[in-house]
């Protein structure tokens, strides 16, 4: 019988080890699997904001094309299942408990972290299974980032901006650099539209590396693809990598048009500005870095001018809730403060009392995400609930709301 919270409950007890540097640990247990990396064809996808998107359409794109693909993002939302799936599907309890079993030990010994062994269960996993491409998304890091064994067919960046700041260096510079670490010799880049400083970075080390850097702002021809917004980079650098790989590899348009349309149910691509209820209106959004929330912001200015909604936020401690709580600010009628469920989370009066020193009004704290999302439900006014995956993870697992439960059952299952 599989037993799969004790195995769960196994993995994410390595969390105690935090965050070390250095690919020693990951390179070992990938051997005590036959170093599964080296049979993948992979897509190697680092940022500080749209990595998991852009992963999510690249995956999607291929699915459409006819292609298996093995897909790894972290972290997950409601379910440990969905930080890897092949064609879409979320990897079974059964196969989860094989892959783990017999690395958990060496974990443990060796003081392994749970991302370290995630990802080596993912690239075993998607070896096995024979896929035609993983596309690997990284966690926080870059050149010491558990997934930068592999020696992918392209490596891209994404938008980047400060964050793990404790971890990767306390200025853009320096976090370039980190992410600029998954850069290999002759391996073509594909990079996000960056700030010039961050974007500099980048040449540099491709210049270093001999690696061809494709700029997706001066490549992708939107005329070839209408109905693609242009404010959406991540689908935009998700289109420049699949164009270089259609050099080697039947991708019809026809495919990308499709794969744009079908992310969330090809790839489970959910809470990225994702209008969850029609009436009341309610959106759920995952940013929680100040770029990430602009972005929120500039989409519900362009959809939604001029409009007002009630906002539920939490999030973590290390965050720049200054910037984001002004930002949030200019789009709010009433904002709602919640624990964003987990122990690095702010708490709600922290967060309280930075608004208030900031002249922003705070309607109410309600400590337990579920209770305040049915606080709000409650009000049948348009509603919008954003800072954290954690916040909205809480929310499904904990929520006996039936629009939620609904909705988990409809769209997640």
């Amino acid at each position: 019988m599989i037993d799969i919270n004790r195995i769960l409950d196994k993995l994410f007890s390595l969390q105690r080890f935090g965050i070390k540097p250095g690919l020693q640990r990951t390179l070992k247990l990938s051997e005590l699997y036959g170093n599964p990396h080296e049979k993948l064809k992979a897509l190697h996808v680092a940022g500080t904001n749209g990595k998991g998107g852009t992963c999510s359409y690249i995956n999607s794109i291929l699915m459409e094309a006819g292609f298996k693909t093995g897909l790894y993002t972290s972290p997950h939302i409601l379910k440990f299942n969905e930080r890897m799936r092949i064609n879409g599907r979320m990897i079974s309890d059964k196969k989860l408990t094989e892959l783990a079993e017999p690395l958990l030990d060496y974990a443990e010994t060796h003081e392994a972290t749970f991302f370290e062994i995630t990802t080596v269960m993912a690239m075993k996993y998607f070896a096995d299974e024979n896929v035609d491409f993983a596309i690997l998304e990284t966690g926080m890091g870059g050149k010491y980032d558990s997934t930068n064994i592999i020696m992918p067919e392209i490596s891209v960046i994404t938008a980047i901006d400060i964050d793990h700041s404790e971890y990767l260096g306390d200025t853009i510079e320096k976090i370039a650099k980190e992410k600029a670490g998954i850069i290999k010799a002759g391996i073509p880049v594909v990079m996000a539209e960056n700030p010039e400083n961050v974007e500099s970075i980048i040449e540099e080390k491709c210049r270093l590396t001999g690696s061809e850097l494709f700029r997706t702002n001066d490549f992708v021809d939107l005329e070839k693809h209408p109905g693609i917004d242009p404010l959406k980079r991540n689908v935009i650098t998700a289109i420049k990598a699949v164009d270089i790989l259609k050099e080697k590899f039947n991708i019809p348009d026809e495919a990308i048009h499709r794969g744009i349309q079908n992310v969330v149910k090809n790839s489970g691509y959910h809470f990225r500005q994702e209008e969850i209820s029609p009436d009341p209106m309610i959106i759920m959004d995952v940013g929680h870095n100040p770029q990430a929330v602009q972005a929120l912001i500039d989409t519900i200015d362009i959809k939604y001018p001029g409009k007002k909604f009630n906002l539920l936020f939490g999030a973590m401690g290390d965050k720049d809730l200054k910037s984001i709580l002004k930002m949030i600010n200019k789009i709010s009628n009433k904002i709602i403060l919640t624990n964003a469920g987990t122990s690095r989370a702010a708490k709600p009066d922290n967060i309280r009392k930075i608004a208030t020193g900031l002249g922003i009004d705070i309607d109410k704290v309600i400590e337990k995400p579920e209770d305040a999302f049915d606080y709000l439900y409650s009000l049948k006014e348009d509603f919008i609930v954003c800072g954290s995956f954690y916040l909205i993870g809480s929310i499904l697992e904990n929520s006996d709301n039936d629009f939620i439960i609904d909705f988990i059952k409809n769209n997640m299952i």
